[in-house]
């Protein structure tokens, strides 16, 4: 016998049954990182997850988000102001959508060990179903490699589904020689002007960076450096919060870890990584930018990543999305993912189909992302 069971939250899925369903080295699929997202507002208006039972075993989930009034420039990676508007008409572009996957990785169907069949289309259907009944007009599984998107949708995409390029991971496979490998692998001009910058931050009088594991002191000072990121950023589906840092930090099987850089006793910038299974997530990077561009602190901040990273054995680095040409010069590799949505409005569907993939897709107008993709990619490990 097999059902549908739609959960309010993560806690209804016992934590064993569902580590047993997701990849073992992205602490970003950790029960302990969805509980998080849950209980400290970073953005969704809530989660909800779709359960197929079978003879009463879970054998699949799909997790979701919802939005009510999500901005059509943040959907959509835009950056456009629309704030003085939004004062006088707070409806002013703004869409309501039901995002399964998950809000802050690739998207995946989780699938119990040793289960064929998952009957997917059930569990799209009630998807559908839920967002019509919820009246939310968008129906998108976000970010989802070619592979993932086959166990969801396999065979050909039918209507009234489309699929849309979404922006990339960028990926760092890591020698596995120490840090001047990994420099000396680089192309000429990158590796010179690696050097150049990490010349002049280490140069400088009173810098240093901290590697912490116990960064609840600091949270205080995070936040604002994150905000100056999170403001210039492309990608803004989430903003995380004074209780999401403290969530991460609470529970030690998601191994983060702040990078913190200082000038005397001055924060100028870190970066929040995530470490399992020998692969490193970098989660999320804060700035002071009228202090940290001109001693390259971004720079720094990652090359000390990359030295923590080796010494703990890992092969890659996540280095997850946006910023792509200073990613692309670090070495990074772009893994390719993609949309696949609808609109509940039968007449706006096909505007949808022809606007959203061209609006999807502005993160190729960089030469740099463009001669990137044209050259055959490597393979990246799972």
């Amino acid at each position: 016998m097999s059902e549908i069971e739609i959960c309010s939250s993560i806690t209804a899925i016992p934590h064993d049954e569902w580590q047993a369903m997701v990849p073992a080295d992205d602490p970003r699929w950790n029960w302990s990182f969805f509980k998080a997202m849950e209980s400290s507002a970073i953005g969704p208006d809530g989660f909800v997850y779709f359960v197929r039972r079978q003879n009463g075993r879970r054998v699949a989930i799909l997790p979701a988000c919802w939005y009510a009034g999500l901005p059509l420039e943040v959907a959509a990676g835009q950056s456009w102001s629309l704030e003085g508007i939004r004062r006088r008409w707070p409806g002013f572009l703004r869409i309501s959508a039901l995002i399964c996957g998950h809000p802050m990785a690739e998207g995946r169907l989780l699938v119990a060990p040793g289960v064929k069949d998952v009957e997917q289309e059930t569990l799209v259907h009630a998807a559908r179903e839920l967002a019509r009944r919820q009246q939310l007009r968008w129906l998108i599984f976000k970010d989802f490699r070619d592979e993932e998107r086959m166990q969801v949708f396999p065979g050909e995409l039918l209507p009234p589904f489309f699929a849309a390029e979404s922006m990339p991971d960028a990926v760092l496979s890591l020698p596995g020689n120490g840090f001047e490998d990994y420099v000396a692998q680089l192309k000429p001009k990158a590796r010179r002007n690696l050097r150049s910058k990490l010349r002049k931050f280490e140069g400088t009088p009173g810098v240093r960076i901290e590697v912490l594991e116990d960064f609840r002191h600091l949270i205080p000072q995070l936040l604002p450096l994150y905000r100056q990121v999170y403001e210039r950023a492309e990608a803004r589906l989430e903003l995380l919060t004074p209780e999401f840092f403290s969530s991460l930090m609470d529970n030690r099987e998601l191994g983060a870890v702040v990078l913190a850089c200082w000038k005397e006793e001055q924060l100028l910038g870190f970066l929040l990584c995530l470490f399992s299974n020998g692969k490193c997530v970098n989660l999320r990077v804060g700035l002071d930018y009228e202090r940290a561009h001109e001693l390259h602190v971004y720079f720094a901040l990652y090359a000390e990543n990359i030295r923590l990273a080796m010494a703990r054995g890992c092969r890659e680095i996540n280095f997850c999305q946006t910023s792509y040409q200073a990613k692309l010069e670090l070495g990074c590799h772009l893994r390719p993912s993609s949309h696949v949505m609808t609109h509940s409005h039968p007449l706006l569907r096909p505007l949808a189909r022809r606007y959203m993939p061209r609006m999807l897709a502005q993160y190729r107008h960089s030469k740099l992302v463009r001669a990137h993709l044209a050259q055959p990619q490597p393979q990246v490990a799972d």
